[in-house]
């Protein structure tokens, strides 16, 4: 199998369509998971531990190269779903640069604030997509900007899927990949 070049995943990732990009995505966080990068774990939008050997002040531009060396190093992030989601938007896509996100995990203590990565997700899920998927994943209606009607949909939907974040996130991620790029309830 050919191995793919960061930039070249990076450009055939734009070069998508919308409801490509977001199945991309979707596929992605759940092979993250499967290979142990990925934690999922509710409450928790984006953490990830910097093994030793990678450190704050290593000269990596893209983001996308700054987690897959942290991979690499045998490292893993923990995530909910909008954290997965940015994560593997990152991954395919990198259009961040990582002094502002290694800025950003100095002041918030190794975690990424919920407003940039949604601003950044924004470029591939709308607004209420991404209400939709963190009231599935958080199980709870308090999250977003979608009617508080489909936000309690949401909610009750991760409910029914499993008490498991692992699981409940793959479901998530299946059900994107289902309905060609839409999270549908």
């Amino acid at each position: 199998m050919k191995k793919t070049t960061l930039s070249k995943r990076n450009k055939d990732f734009w070069a998508s369509t919308p409801d490509q990009k977001r199945v991309q995505v979707a596929k992605d966080v759940i092979k993250q998971i499967q290979s142990n990068f990925y934690n999922p774990e509710h409450g928790t939008y984006f953490q990830f531990d910097i093994p030793d050997e990678i450190g704050v002040t290593d000269k990596i531009e893209k983001f996308d190269k700054a987690l897959d060396s942290v991979k690499r190093k045998g490292g893993h992030c923990d995530v909910c779903a909008i954290g997965a989601c940015f994560a593997s938007l990152v991954r395919l896509g990198d259009k961040v640069d990582t002094s502002y996100i290694m800025g950003s995990v100095i002041e918030n203590g190794d975690s990424i604030g919920d407003t940039f990565m949604k601003g950044k997700l924004r470029d591939v899920f709308s607004t209420q997509q991404l209400s939709l998927i963190e009231c599935a994943f958080e199980r709870s209606a308090g999250h977003g900007t979608a009617n508080i009607e489909d936000r309690e949909k949401a909610r009750d939907w991760g409910y029914e899927q499993s008490s498991n974040d692992t699981k409940r996130l793959i479901a998530i991620m299946k059900n994107i990949i289902k309905n060609k790029g839409v999270f549908k309830l």
